[in-house]
């Protein structure tokens, strides 16, 4: 469930910027977008160090046996996480990479762990509640970044 909170730590995070900030102009979704990335940063690093120094760990808590796979998802995780906190400095253009990287991965990662639930009945904390996440992550991505988009070609 940390990810989840994360997940509403960067919109309550990024609701209040806004609230402080407002009388300056700032954007609401661009500013809920920034403390999205910035707190995707966060989870995708606490990612890669559950995957990277504690697989089996992990591995178990998920209903997988750990394997050098689970090491490359971390390291995919890392990269991922890294870009999350760039987004913070780097704006506009580069954010974009971002959120179409994070889709298809949450989105691939949420149709695996469902697979799983369905098929094999694999209802371990770490297989079924991370579906949530990976689902609200990537569609909230997509909204605050369109809807960003959008007011900057307004």
């Amino acid at each position: 469930m940390i990810f989840m909170g994360l997940f509403l730590t960067g919109l309550v995070s990024g609701l209040i910027h806004w609230l402080i900030r407002r009388k300056n102009g700032a954007m609401l979704a661009e500013t809920l977008l920034l403390h999205q990335l910035f707190f995707l940063g966060v989870a995708m690093t606490i990612s890669f160090m559950g995957h990277v120094l504690m697989s089996e760990e992990i591995a178990a808590q998920i209903g997988w046996v750990s394997n050098g796979f689970q090491k490359e998802l971390g390291y995919v995780s890392l990269g991922i996480g890294i870009c999350g906190f760039l987004a913070v400095k780097f704006r506009g253009a580069f954010w974009a990479p971002i959120i179409i990287i994070s889709v298809v991965f949450f989105f691939g990662a949420a149709f695996i762990h469902l697979q799983e639930l369905i098929a094999l009945g694999n209802f371990n904390p770490g297989n079924a509640l991370i579906i949530i996440p990976d689902l609200l992550g990537p569609v909230t991505l997509v909204v605050l970044g369109l809807l960003t988009l959008r007011a900057k070609r307004g």
